[in-house]
């Protein structure tokens, strides 16, 4: 049978600082809100099993980083939405009990380039040409993969 769905998501990103060949690389937070919509396939075997397959489609995406500990307005990304895949396996060994295998993803192209701003209100500029600077997302995936344990009560 075909599935339809509409779903929301959040998270935080925590990029650490590191030292890369000696250079000290400083970290910065993203945080994400994404809207989709889901569209797929159900498949229920014979027995206590079904297989779910489709795409989701991003309709909506916000990405904050969190740059104000830099002296920055925390600039607002809009990553572009392409559509990418999901699957699931669901077993249910008992009435109560079952096990889920997954796999989850999500693909966005580069977004638009906005301004850096200074904390004061400013346009940042590069401190040799004075050209405004600029910051996007570049084209990005993420790939999940996961076993859930469920209990129906």
């Amino acid at each position: 049978y075909l599935s339809v769905g509409l779903g929301y998501e959040a998270w935080l990103r925590d990029i650490q600082d590191t030292q890369i060949s000696g250079t000290t690389v400083s970290g910065y937070s993203e945080f994400y809100q994404v809207s989709y919509l889901k569209l797929g396939v159900v498949y229920d075997s014979i027995g206590s099993s079904n297989f779910k397959l489709g795409l989701k489609y991003p309709f909506k995406v916000n990405e904050v980083v969190g740059w104000s500990h830099y002296g920055y307005k925390n600039p607002a990304l809009a990553p572009v939405s392409e559509v990418s895949l999901y699957a699931a396996w669901i077993y249910q060994f008992s009435k109560k009990w079952g096990v889920h295998l997954f796999y989850d993803s999500y693909s966005f192209k580069e977004s638009p380039r906005e301004p850096l701003i200074n904390s004061d209100g400013t346009a940042a500029t590069d401190s040799t040409t004075e050209d405004p600077l600029h910051v996007h997302q570049p084209d990005s995936f993420q790939h999940s993969f996961g076993t859930l344990i469920s209990y129906h009560f």
